[in-house]
């Protein structure tokens, strides 16, 4: 392919490069493979294309059989955060949005949502709900999201690759909504840094998104989340929204 845009005019000054073929792999083109070819070499002949097309296979069949290996340890991984959060319910979906895993509660509580028995094979035939809890997801912030009195807490989780590689994977927590009391509970207080991750718990921030707010350790907002939570005695983000907020009004 012949350089013509301004990307194309910066590398023909600085690479001396005239002619491209780029190989993007994976669904999103995480990975490219990219050869250059000066003027004075020629452009690319279709022999030449051809052989670089089965590289390019042999690459991709690769990289596929890479990342499936890599999805049980990703799936380990994410079912530790979950534990780390008491969630009782909960989704695993991949970078493409489809569920890699679910428990049994979770599955429960979407027969709730849907009006229909929704078993471990049913789930993966809801990715329409799937992809609405999913929809609009940031990179940093928990999203939620209430359906027919179920809370969807979405939880972005990048996963880096040991090439180096980053993926977006998400867990999705589920959970009947109630209304916790406020106005007779006195929670122990909070030390200031206690009161700045609550505030930014609340904003919707993910643990290292906090840590890199306050610039201190991933460990150490876990740490402050774990005490916060023990202070209001609540067993997660959603329950401790609803009654830190109460309380903070009744302060104020």
């Amino acid at each position: 392919m012949s350089m013509t845009t301004e990307y194309m005019k910066f590398l023909n000054q600085v690479m001396h490069a005239r002619y491209q073929v780029i190989m993007p792999f994976d669904i999103y083109g995480c990975i490219h493979l990219c050869i250059y070819r000066g003027e004075e070499q020629g452009d690319f002949s279709d022999r030449e294309l051809e052989e670089l097309e089965t590289v390019y296979e042999y690459i991709a069949r690769t990289f596929k059989s890479f990342k499936k290996l890599e999805k049980p340890r990703i799936v380990s991984n994410i079912k530790d955060e979950v534990i780390l959060q008491k969630e009782e319910a909960y989704i695993i979906t991949d970078i493409d949005h489809k569920v890699l895993t679910s428990n049994v509660k979770a599955r429960e509580y979407l027969s709730g949502v849907t009006g229909r028995i929704v078993t471990d094979e049913r789930l993966r035939e809801e990715q329409a709900l799937i992809s609405f809890v999913l929809q609009g997801v940031g990179t940093d912030q928990i999203k939620q999201t209430s359906i027919n009195g179920y809370l969807f807490q979405v939880y972005p989780f990048p996963m880096n690759y040991v090439h180096g590689m980053t993926e977006m994977y998400h867990w999705i927590t589920v959970q009947r909504e109630k209304i916790m009391p406020s106005s007779d509970i006195q929670p122990l207080p909070l030390t200031k840094r206690e009161k700045k991750v609550a505030e930014l718990l609340c904003d919707g921030l993910t643990y290292q998104a906090i840590a890199d707010e306050l610039f201190i350790s991933f460990h150490t907002v876990k740490n402050h989340v774990q005490n916060i939570f023990s202070k209001y005695n609540v067993n997660n983000r959603y329950e401790f929204y609803q009654m830190y907020r109460g309380h903070t009004q009744i302060q104020l």
